[in-house]
C-alpha cells in the first residue's frame, strides 16, 4: 500500500478542489462522488456512507486519494481504540497520519463540528477542512 509523509498530505488536504458535477448531494442514501484539484491534476473520492435502516444516524464521511489512501474520515458513531491506547465513544474523526494512516481518531472539534452539528452541517465543515470551495446544493434530509 503506498504511503505518504506528513508534509505530502498536508499539501493534498491544501488544495482547492471542487466537485466534478454539478449534482445535488443528497443525504438519503450512500453515495461516492469525484473530487478535482483546481491546482495540479489531483483526483480524490468523497464517499458518503449510511449504516443501514436499523442505525439511522450511523453515518460516515470517507475523503479517499488514489482510491485507497483515506486522508480524512468522519464516522458519526461508534468506538475506536487509537495505536495509542485513546478511545473514542461516539463521534470522531480520522485525519491522516504518516506511519499511521487512519488509525488515529481526533475529537470532531478538530474540524470545527460539535455533537449537536447535523449531518449537512458535518458535511459542510468537512468539505472546508479538505478546502472544497466549489461544491452542490446539499438535499436536507430528515435523516
Amino acid at each position: 500500500m503506498i504511503s505518504l509523509t506528513q508534509q505530502e498530505f498536508g499539501n493534498l488536504i491544501n488544495l482547492k478542489k471542487k466537485f466534478e458535477t454539478n449534482e445535488i448531494i443528497h443525504l438519503d442514501k450512500s453515495w461516492a462522488r469525484n473530487i478535482l484539484s483546481l491546482e495540479t491534476r489531483d483526483a480524490f473520492i468523497l464517499d458518503y456512507t449510511i449504516r443501514g435502516p436499523i442505525e439511522l444516524k450511523r453515518y460516515t464521511y470517507n475523503k479517499r486519494y488514489r482510491k485507497t489512501i483515506i486522508l480524512l474520515r468522519y464516522d458519526s458513531s461508534g468506538r475506536h481504540t487509537n495505536p495509542d491506547g485513546f478511545v473514542f465513544d461516539g463521534p470522531h474523526v480520522h485525519i491522516y497520519r504518516e506511519d499511521f494512516d487512519d488509525k488515529f481518531a481526533f475529537p470532531i472539534e478538530d474540524i470545527g463540528a460539535v455533537s449537536s452539528s447535523t449531518r449537512e452541517e458535518v458535511l459542510e465543515l468537512f468539505l472546508k477542512y479538505c478546502h472544497v470551495v466549489d461544491y452542490p446544493n446539499i438535499q436536507h434530509t430528515i435523516l
